[in-house]
């Protein structure tokens, strides 16, 4: 964490995919070893906000918008609280992501949202946020964790471009951990 920054100040919602499939081949574990070494990463400003949220079936709000200077031992509380199951309601979770970012002044607003597979609502609910996103000024930057083949690329792509984030493919550690600092 740095002194804080002159300029723009950064509120960061991470979004992060819990459904069953997470629990395959230990993307689970990865993504909490990633994400507990996030904040220590330097890249924060003590005055910006985090939030961590995960959505499966249904969606949960971990650890709510605080900055950064308050956060602690919380993130890690809030990290290891997430567990894998049910199905992937991206629509859904983007919904409430953008709807806790609307009272968000003066800062540059960003949605990470990390999924391992196919969204369990149709392609249009997802695709459906975009504008609710640009009207908010929320850039989505979106994260495809796992094997190409499982993962619907182009929707993530989509998102992204359409808000002016960034898609990234993480399929190990070491890209995962470069893709959460990058968004």
């Amino acid at each position: 964490m740095h002194p804080i920054k002159p300029s723009l100040r950064v509120a960061k919602l991470y979004l992060m995919d819990t459904s069953g499939s997470m629990a395959e081949q230990g993307k689970i574990d990865m993504l909490k070893k990633v994400l507990v070494d996030l904040l220590a990463s330097g890249r924060y400003y003590e005055q910006d906000l985090v939030a961590l949220w995960s959505f499966n079936s249904g969606c949960r709000e971990h650890l709510p918008l605080t900055p950064v200077r308050s956060v602690g031992s919380r993130w890690v509380r809030a990290v290891h609280a997430m567990s894998p199951w049910g199905g992937t309601a991206m629509a859904t979770a983007l919904e409430r992501a953008l709807g806790a970012l609307v009272a968000v002044r003066g800062f540059k607003k960003t949605i990470v949202l990390l999924s391992d597979g196919m969204p369990t609502q149709p392609r249009a609910a997802v695709l459906s946020r975009i504008d609710a996103a640009r009207r908010e000024r929320v850039r989505i930057s979106t994260i495809g964790f796992g094997t190409a083949r499982e993962i619907d690329i182009p929707l993530l792509q989509q998102l992204a471009r359409a808000t002016g984030g960034r898609y990234a493919h993480a399929a190990a550690l070491a890209q995962l951990a470069a893709a959460l600092r990058a968004a």
